[in-house]
């Protein structure tokens, strides 16, 4: 199955990273090159977008774990947000990914962006 991946910056140091496709065996190379660019602008947020993963194995999830471990080092954060029951299902039964991390669409995350003062500008 094939993969593409929309980057859009959300805020000032905020980006939003919008797989569409399957993120497997196949595509993982391809998903973590489309990565790089945006850890070598040193976000402080990177917010992943899964509403339009339609399948994940551990090579996908290794690339999600990696880019959260690349930005803890940073002092950043990465969220996720607006799973595919079957992909949030992936991510439940490996506990990778803190709860907190995880926001159930945009709006939520957005609001919670807010509130923690994440966002700095609109």
């Amino acid at each position: 199955m094939s993969l593409e991946v929309a980057i859009e910056q959300l805020h000032t140091n905020i980006y939003v990273v919008k797989p569409n496709g399957s993120i497997d065996s196949e595509t993982h190379v391809k998903f973590k090159q489309s990565l790089n660019p945006i850890l070598d602008m040193n976000p402080k947020v990177i917010v992943f977008d899964m509403a339009d993963v339609s399948y994940i194995t551990s090579m996908g999830l290794s690339a999600i774990i990696n880019t959260k471990k690349v930005m803890e080092r940073k002092d950043g954060k990465v969220f996720l947000t607006d799973f595919q029951t079957s992909v949030k299902k992936v991510f439940e039964m490996v506990k990778a990914i803190p709860h907190e991390s995880i926001f159930f669409d945009m709006k939520e995350l957005e609001d919670h962006l807010k509130t923690s003062g994440e966002v700095t500008d609109s």
